[in-house]
């Protein structure tokens, strides 16, 4: 890919030799955080348009005693489309490189960094380099500021609002709900106010409606300003109540591509009340008439089996077709792209990027310097079927060229049927030396209270030879986030590689950690032991029944091309996250009423709701009291199970 990557920026430099660039600025924020909590920072670059930048490489420092770098986020940024390289391995220095064969577009978020607060104090966030297409185009940098305290305030955070995937074609107007979890009367919302944005080239505002919504009958007020920004105020007499769409917006989608939806800010109450976001994603697609028709098959097969999907083009002589960009969005439940192959196909001679790393995606950028002829097979997709039932095969983006021609593309279907007697059990998508290993999971269950963490430990047994792994998990981003993988002890002297995270199906994330083992001298693991550990913390807040983090795929490997994989459907294998729920009496936490609760409670004795030391945890009546009615109660409560 070396030589698409030398090309797009030769073509670059010819465009634009005349072009007076101006300097970019990209900045780094200021933030304080509470000891022991996830912090996110923003990496923020001015307006990227009509700069030619097809690529960047960035090199930052901070106080590793201070903070922990736990991954670094594409999702929701600039660089979403963009192949990334991180290397974190230096404690306390990070370095990114990100290239795609699109030229960047708008200003935001350049990328997102997840730290760990793990010490008081203030660390640094310091540029050590930044280059734009190898340092061609000028950029001013910022840097920014962590400082880390105990007793940091926190804004009181409530419910979660999110926004959809979305797809239409270009020319039509299609509407995106903003939506919320339950809202409470007694929470006393009575306005907010939004900043979102949008990339203008592939979808515009047009309007707002609170027909149906939670905002019906409130005063809107709306700013649509440049560079795909829309500002949106709402106020009312009556507090928020319910659960479901806030507000619709209208959106107009105006260029081929795929748009994320973006929460710039979200306040309620005039910022006295936060929310979590969950961003979603606009899909514009070309089906005009006289467009390159491509199509993805209707196809079946049974639960086990693999098969080659190809993708089907019209004749693409007269187009002078030199280059493509395809993303294609499948149900990862029913089956899974091993990879794609160019042989025998239209693309043989291209050279070619292919990402097939995320479940439900795949990804294919592919160039070269004669242009396509003829028409037939495209390319080909190599699946596994894994579960049973029926699921669209998607169009998600086709751009022929740099957009032009047009195309006209062609959604396909997949049935699977198959036994369901065993849902849980895995499926086999690739079998080499370590084939007939089995995998366990640990705990099967744990009790969380929010800010506290999980490791989810994976183990497997009659491994044969392993010298690396790869462990995908899928889980809900409202209510976990994800801190790191730790090595096992199956793999020894396993190097840790940067973990990969983004979007997966039904607004899940998912996230693919693991290791390799380093030198051929180094004896690969065998037999029975721990694979790794994924760390998750409890960030959200859990329904009663709790929530699930799945491990949906396991992958061992003797070699780069001996390899053995393993599927599981969401929500067979993995760890059932528990809400703790203290006892009653049960002052101190330890699971149990004795001595220590006595001597609590005495603290709070004959305290009223009206006095500034009330704690309504020790009105175990709740009559407004801590008075002897609760004391003869929790006198009852001790060796009580």
């Amino acid at each position: 890919m070396k030589w698409i990557y030398a090309l797009y920026t030769a073509l670059t430099l010819l465009c634009c030799a005349t072009a007076i660039q101006a300097q970019i600025t990209v900045s780094l924020p200021e933030l304080t955080g509470k000891l022991d909590r996830p912090l996110r920072v923003a990496v923020d670059a001015g307006d990227l348009s009509d700069q030619g930048i097809f690529a960047y490489l960035l090199r930052i420092e901070y106080n590793p005693a201070i903070v922990r770098l736990q991954q670094v986020v594409k999702s929701g940024t600039l660089s979403a489309n963009m192949v990334l390289a991180v290397n974190s391995q230096v404690p306390g220095r990070l370095t990114v490189g990100g290239s795609q064969a699109e030229e960047l577009v708008g200003e935001g978020p350049l990328v997102f960094l997840d730290f760990e607060l793990i010490a008081e104090g203030e660390s640094g966030l310091d540029w050590l380099e930044l280059a734009f297409n190898e340092g061609e185009i000028a950029a001013n940098t910022v840097n920014g500021r962590i400082r880390v305290s105990a007793d940091a305030d926190e804004a009181r955070i409530i419910g979660s609002w999110s926004m959809p995937r979305v797809s239409g074609k270009v020319g039509e107007t299609v509407l995106v709900a903003v939506r919320t979890t339950d809202l409470e009367e007694d929470e006393g919302v009575f306005s907010y106010l939004l900043t979102l944005s949008i990339d203008p080239q592939v979808a515009q505002w047009v309007g707002v409606s609170t027909d149906g919504t939670l905002s019906e009958g409130m005063e809107v007020a709306t700013n649509s300003v440049d560079n795909g920004r829309i500002v949106l105020a709402a106020s009312g007499l009556e507090a928020i109540q319910g659960s479901g769409d806030i507000i619709h917006l209208l959106v107009e989608l105006v260029g081929q591509g795929i748009s994320d939806v973006v929460f710039r800010d979200v306040l309620l109450n005039e910022g006295g009340i936060g929310v979590r976001s969950s961003d979603g994603s606009v899909e514009a697609r070309i089906g005009a008439p006289g467009g390159i028709g491509i199509g993805l098959p209707v196809v079946s097969g049974e639960v086990g089996q693999q098969s080659i999907l190809a993708i089907s083009v019209d004749d693409l002589s007269v187009f002078d077709i030199a280059s493509y960009f395809l993303v294609i969005y499948y149900d990862a439940d029913i089956l899974r792209v091993l990879e794609a192959s160019s042989e025998n196909t239209l693309s043989a001679d291209m050279a070619m990027e292919i990402n097939v790393d995320i479940p439900g995606q795949v990804r294919v950028a592919a160039a070269q310097t004669s242009a396509l002829q003829g028409g037939g097979t495209l390319l080909n997709l190599q699946v596994a079927y894994v579960g049973s039932g029926t699921a669209p095969l998607q169009w998600a983006n086709v751009v022929w060229n740099d957009g032009s021609p047009e195309a006209d593309p062609t959604d396909g279907e997949v049935t699977v049927s198959g036994s369901d007697s065993d849902p849980g059990g895995p499926q086999i998508i690739r079998s080499g030396s370590n084939e007939g290993f089995s995998a366990s999971i640990g705990p099967a269950t744990v009790t969380l209270l929010q800010g506290q963490q999980v490791r989810v430990e994976v183990a497997a047994s009659e491994v044969k030879m392993a010298r690396n792994t790869l462990i995908t998990a899928r889980y809900n981003p409202e209510i976990f986030t994800f801190q790191g993988f730790e090595a096992g002890d199956l793999i020894q002297g396993m190097i840790t590689l940067p973990a990969q995270t983004d979007i997966g199906p039904d607004n899940s994330q998912i996230s693919k950690a693991g290791g390799a083992q380093l030198g051929l001298n180094s004896t690969p693991g065998e037999g029975a032991g721990v694979l790794g550990r994924m760390a998750f913390r409890l960030t959200g807040e859990l329904p009663p029944e709790g929530a699930f983090i799945s491990i949906i795929e396991l992958q061992i490997n003797a070699t780069s091309t001996d390899q053995d994989i393993m599927a599981f459907g969401a929500g067979t294998l993995g760890t059932q996250v528990l809400p703790f729920v203290r006892r009653l009496g049960d002052f101190n936490g330890d699971d149990e009423v004795g001595v220590e609760d006595f001597f609590l409670f005495s603290e709070h004795f004959d305290t009223k709701i009206t006095d500034l030391e009330w704690d309504p945890l020790f009105d175990i009546v709740e009559n407004g009291a801590v008075d002897y009615s609760d004391l003869f109660l929790l006198a009852d409560l001790v060796g009580v199970d």
